[in-house]
């Protein structure tokens, strides 16, 4: 008998906030997204100039255009929102 189970995929978020990185001495407009991985590492970051307040819409498109499908609903976490998601090649 195999025991052997096929490695899962590792979890990931993506958390959407307003940009707070310093370019050129002054935070840009707009939010980031970043996917997270287990360990809480940056994996991938899109920055959304023109966001003014969080739209869920909105980081859903950029995440699906990049390969990542949410997995559950956006919660309001610290000064932005947190959602887990999946490599579409994951799935």
């Amino acid at each position: 008998m195999n025991d052997e189970r096929p490695e899962a995929a590792p979890e990931l978020y993506a958390t959407c906030a307003p940009n707070s990185l310093l370019v050129d001495g002054r935070t840009p407009d707009g939010h980031q997204v970043n996917v997270l991985d287990e360990r809480m590492t940056i994996a991938d970051t899109f920055d959304l100039p023109a966001l003014e307040e969080f739209d869920a819409g909105q980081a859903e498109a950029t995440l699906t255009a990049a390969g990542y499908v949410p997995q559950g609903p956006w919660a309001s976490s610290g000064s932005g929102h947190m959602c887990q998601v999946a490599r579409v090649d994951e799935l």
